[in-house]
């Protein structure tokens, strides 16, 4: 039997050893750079994200790492109906873990910029009723750059449970209103603008 955790834990203990194996249904266990018992350039830090459209036609990747010796950041536009990509990437010397990696992922707030490129990876909060979701949204970024009411028109929902496979979906159309923020601090307004969120819960 797999061993669940379901409360934060500590990555590592002081001589630097997983303090418990196991998997979770959130990432609980915190991560502290200092009980790592390795010179720094053998320390490797990352965070990667792969967002893919539906519809299959379309992708996009980030990618933020600290190597110790280098950093590699980079954004890939994927488009798989026509086989190619485009990626922007950059090198950083010698970060020596000051990247600024998080101890988990609710407090993983990092950016990075030079001449090439800007890749700035922020939380965004959906503040909603999981118990009527046609109640109005909130969604809010930690860097107040993101804020929206989100007013609830169709709730397509679906529920299916085989056990082995679950799926709880909750793709919710309405209207936006708030304020996007540019990186060249352009405001963006959005009054009754038609679009979706969503909340849904996979296994498979």
């Amino acid at each position: 039997m797999q061993n669940e955790i379901t409360a934060s834990i500590p990555l590592l203990d002081a001589s630097g050893y997983i303090t418990q194996e196991g998997w979770a249904r959130h990432p609980y266990w915190i991560y502290d750079r200092s009980k790592i018992h390795a010179p720094w350039w053998r320390i490797k830090e990352w965070d990667y994200f792969a967002i893919l459209s539906q519809d299959k036609q379309y992708g996009l990747t980030l990618t933020m790492s600290d190597l110790g010796y280098a950093g590699l950041f980079a954004v890939c536009w994927l488009d798989f109906a026509r086989r190619t990509y485009h990626q922007a990437d950059t090198l950083s010397i010698l970060p020596r873990g000051k990247t600024g990696f998080g101890p988990n992922s609710d407090l993983g707030n990092i950016s990075y910029t030079d001449r090439k490129l800007t890749l700035d990876f922020k939380d965004i909060e959906f503040h909603m009723d999981v118990n009527d979701y046609m109640k109005p949204w909130r969604i809010t970024s930690s860097d107040g750059r993101f804020e929206m009411d989100f007013t609830p028109l169709i709730d397509r929902s679906s529920n299916i449970n085989l056990w082995l496979i679950k799926s709880i979906q909750h793709q919710v159309f309405g209207y936006f209103k708030g304020t996007a923020i540019l990186d060249n601090g352009q405001v963006i307004q959005l009054d009754n603008f038609l679009g979706f969120a969503e909340d849904v819960l996979n296994h498979w």
